[in-house]
């Protein structure tokens, strides 16, 4: 496709209660709230978007084929700063080929890793 150029501009998660979305991701994650609407918002994550957005005909939560994959350059002090906010992570700190990762869901069972490359 030359003379095109793609990139995510953001990513919509469909969530049944989007006031505890928001703060999850605010609040937990420490994303930054950029814009807020009667049904959601867009919360800024790194070079990305992340919008929450209330479940609306068909589009539902539908945790299980998605992950959301966050960045940090030190696992060990980010899984100990989510702990401390209550996330509960369905993994210890593993190691794989690509890096560490240590897995957990948010308030609709969307599956998060917390990720360091290796």
């Amino acid at each position: 496709m030359e003379g095109t150029s793609f990139k995510v501009s953001h990513i919509w998660l469909y969530v049944k209660d989007t006031q505890k979305s928001i703060q999850f991701y605010r609040d937990i994650i420490g994303f930054k709230v950029v814009e807020t609407f009667p049904d959601g918002a867009l919360l800024k994550a790194g070079e990305i978007l992340i919008g929450v957005h209330r479940e609306e005909d068909d589009r539902k939560s539908l945790p299980g084929g998605t992950s959301v994959i966050i960045y940090t350059q030190n696992i060990q002090k980010g899984y100990g700063i989510l702990r401390q906010r209550g996330v509960t992570f369905l993994t210890q700190i593993e190691k794989e080929p690509y890096g560490l990762i240590a897995s957990f869901k948010d308030p609709d069972g969307y599956l998060l890793e917390l990720w360091q490359p290796s």
